[in-house]
């Protein structure tokens, strides 16, 4: 009888630092794997709104809105998805900024009469 109970007690107190073993082996696994989410949960960053609220309220008072833009025209894009203005784009892609002669002609030809695009 007193083989029995001492089996018993060891394999309770085993299986206890098994189970505390195998906790803590859990949880850190968990931590590792979800590091990311935990890590922006603790952190969070603000969000960035690079454009002002009234953005929308401000095009839509022109007629014509002209974007000089320094790349393909994802600016001109965004704002004509976002707030239904209709954008003139002119891109440019040459690593260059803009001449103030070109953004005057590109203005120019849109108030000329016939309305050309650049």
């Amino acid at each position: 009888m007193a083989l029995r109970k001492i089996i018993l007690n060891l394999h309770l107190y085993a299986g206890l630092a098994a189970a505390f073993f195998l906790t803590i082996l859990g949880v850190t696994g968990s931590i590792m794997v979800f590091e990311d989410q935990i890590d922006g949960w603790l952190n969070p960053q603000p969000v960035l709104h690079p454009l002002p609220e009234r953005l929308g309220e401000l095009l839509a008072g022109f007629k014509k809105v002209l974007l000089p833009e320094l790349n393909r025209g994802q600016l001109a894009s965004l704002i004509r998805a976002r707030y239904g203005v209709e954008v003139i784009k002119l891109p440019k892609v040459c690593g260059q900024p803009f001449s103030v002669s070109e953004i005057v002609n590109a203005a120019n030809a849109c108030l000329s009469p016939a309305g050309v695009n650049p």
